[in-house]
């Protein structure tokens, strides 16, 4: 969960520096999106067979069902503002290392999903 809550403080601060005009729903987005294509790759690779008529309505399922969830892990009751908190306090290194990592699990499943889809 450590893990976790740094990706939502990366995404969230880097949706401030862009000025979006509401960084925690942006970071729920992204992180839903992430999520989504992680689950398409494994059922992909797995060799499953959609569940309902379509893969495309399965993924339009699974992201209404993965941002759901993230919006009231993160969003409802203001909960991302607790993690934003917490990973202010930590050192810089410990941030940048935790960037590092977001950026590779980015391009890590962008990846993967070209690989096996």
């Amino acid at each position: 969960m450590v893990f976790y809550s740094f990706y939502v403080f990366s995404l969230f601060q880097k949706d401030l520096s862009f000025r979006y005009t509401n960084p925690s729903f942006e970071s729920a987005v992204i992180l839903s999106v992430f999520e989504v294509l992680n689950i398409v790759t494994i059922l992909i690779f797995a060799g499953c067979k959609h569940l309902t008529i379509s893969y495309n309505l399965d993924i339009i399922i699974c992201s209404i069902i993965i941002f759901g969830l993230n919006y009231f892990i993160f969003i409802y009751k203001s909960r991302y503002k607790k993690i934003v908190e917490k990973c202010k306090g930590k050192k810089t290194s410990l941030k940048d290392i935790y960037f590092i990592f977001t950026i590779i699990y980015v391009i890590a499943s962008i990846y993967i999903f070209i690989v096996v889809y």
